[in-house]
């Protein structure tokens, strides 16, 4: 294979941060490489049996759920879990494929299949006042979730919802999500190409300055991409990221009457600025805050900033 054609093959591929959650240097943390700790897992019923989903949970006080965003996992948030579960329950939850969660071959990777596993999630841990945080592609499974649960409760467990560069519009995607879409290509791709590699060059496509970017990131994000089943998630949800029903769902957000604090990066280059500000307009209570001098991951990148931004929503 000519250079030329590795070169682009690795930049179709760098999909591992794609609306995804990545890392930044702030302060140590328990949620390193390979430790486990304050972990739990949750059954659930799948159409070929039962898998288990990985949540962390510490802290005690009024919850918050964190949900990561494409190729994440819990470790996208070591930074919020840290400061908020010293005066809250902070969950942070592995999505089904990712992460320390079960990655079953059964197909059910949308955006609604997975908020229907956030909503099951809430309401096995009996969580109320609650408020919901997601990144990127978790942005569109919260609200997807908050959704469902206003439709399913006479009085929703959500009270607030906290979206940063959040998906939640039909959108161009890069042609890596498009080569990730298409069977075959994808398969070689992320087997090809040293899983490393391909972290890398996603966490340089979603910081806005490449020297940020911490080592053990690049060890953390490239983990997933070392097994079979992991990778066959990630290309599964790729393929499933514009879901049938999101045109009836956008109809419902101006019915989605929670207040909700968006969080941007002013520099997104995966979810633009633009599409924050047409949500803002669409949800009946919603507030921008713009961080700067950050790419796609203001919880990493800018972690202190995105704290003060939720603390004084929380605090309302």
């Amino acid at each position: 294979m000519r250079r030329t054609h590795v070169h682009k093959l690795l930049s179709c591929f760098a999909v591992v941060t794609l609306l995804a959650g990545c890392s930044a240097q702030f302060s140590p943390s328990h949620f390193a490489l390979g430790h486990q700790d304050e972990g739990t897992y949750t059954l659930f019923n799948g159409v070929k049996g039962p898998f288990k989903i990985f949540a962390r949970d510490k802290g005690k006080g009024t919850p918050i759920l964190f949900i990561h965003g494409f190729a994440a996992n819990t470790y996208t948030w070591r930074h919020m879990v840290s400061d908020f579960s010293r005066d809250h329950r902070a969950i942070a939850v592995d999505l089904k494929g990712f992460g320390e969660s079960d990655k079953p071959a059964d197909g059910k990777y949308s955006i609604f299949d997975q908020a229907d596993l956030i909503s099951q999630f809430i309401k096995k841990k009996n969580l109320k006042n609650l408020t919901v945080v997601g990144h990127s592609l978790g942005g569109a499974i919260a609200l997807a979730t908050a959704i469902q649960l206003k439709k399913s409760h006479k009085k929703s467990p959500i009270k607030r919802l906290v979206l940063i560069d959040s998906l939640a519009y039909p959108q161009t995607l890069p042609f890596y999500m498009k080569a990730l879409r298409t069977p075959g290509l994808s398969q070689i791709g992320v087997t090809v190409i040293p899983a490393e590699m391909q972290a890398r060059t996603a966490l340089k496509f979603a910081y806005l300055e490449d020297e940020r970017i911490p080592e053990q990131s690049v060890k953390e994000y490239a983990r997933p991409l070392r097994s079979a089943a992991g990778r066959q998630a990630l290309i599964e949800t790729a393929r499933q990221i514009i879901s049938p029903g999101i045109v009836e769902a956008i109809d419902q957000f101006k019915n989605l009457n929670i207040p909700t604090k968006l969080i941007w990066c002013r520099h997104d280059r995966i979810v633009p600025l633009i599409n924050g500000f047409r949500l803002e307009n669409d949800l009946p209570d919603a507030s921008m805050q713009i961080i700067e001098d950050c790419g796609h991951n203001p919880h990493e990148e800018k972690p202190a900033e995105t704290i003060m931004a939720m603390r004084m929503f929380l605090s309302e």
